[in-house]
């Protein structure tokens, strides 16, 4: 159980800290208007595809150890499929926000379906996990709805994705908070 649980802390943590360097080795990507996937388009693209992949290990390993602590639960099941959709997030390159949806690759569509599947499951699933900390899975629901107010605000405004729709830093924030629900849930592992 330790070392799943550390392996969950490890690459929720890496995901963390590979998104911050990104964030320095191209900085030609708006934090406040692109979203996190268009790290991995281009140049150090691996190391956001790597982020994704720790991400996906942070909550593999969470289960893991979760069922090693005899804690068998459907949302067990359906958080390894979210870690497996983590998998096909990093694996399929995205396409950059400003595309038109009749203009997006085969690969950035399986992105953008594996993504929302992450940002939608995520959140619903943790709220299922027995012993689950009440105010860590509020803050995870306050960044989800953040960044889905910012979507919503901004393309009623807008009509499409680009510099006026600031939804970049509200992204960002959203997937802070599910790395970090990853890490304390699983340091209580320990």
């Amino acid at each position: 159980m330790t070392m799943f649980a550390l392996l969950s802390i490890f690459g929720s943590g890496a995901f963390l800290i590979l998104l911050m360097l990104l964030h320095f080795l191209k900085p030609e990507i708006s934090p406040s208007w692109r979203l996190i996937s268009e790290y991995a388009i281009g140049r150090y693209g691996l190391l956001m595809r790597l982020a994704f992949w720790g991400l996906a290990l942070g909550v593999l390993s969470f289960v893991v150890a979760r069922m090693e602590s005899g804690a068998g639960q459907f949302s067990l099941i359906a958080l390894s499929a979210i870690g497996l959709v983590l998998i096909g997030a990093g694996y399929f390159v995205s396409n950059p926000i400003t595309v038109a949806d009749e203009d997006k690759t085969l690969t950035g569509k399986i992105h953008d379906f594996c993504g929302g599947i992450v940002i939608v499951g995520f959140p619903l699933t943790i709220c299922f996990v027995k012993g689950n900390i009440l105010p860590l899975t509020v803050l995870v629901w306050l960044g989800f709805l953040y960044f889905i107010g910012s979507v919503i605000f901004y393309l009623s405004k807008t009509k499409t994705f680009g510099p006026k729709a600031k939804v970049g830093l509200s992204n960002r924030l959203m997937m802070l908070t599910y790395a970090l629900w990853l890490i304390v849930h699983a340091a209580l592992l320990l």
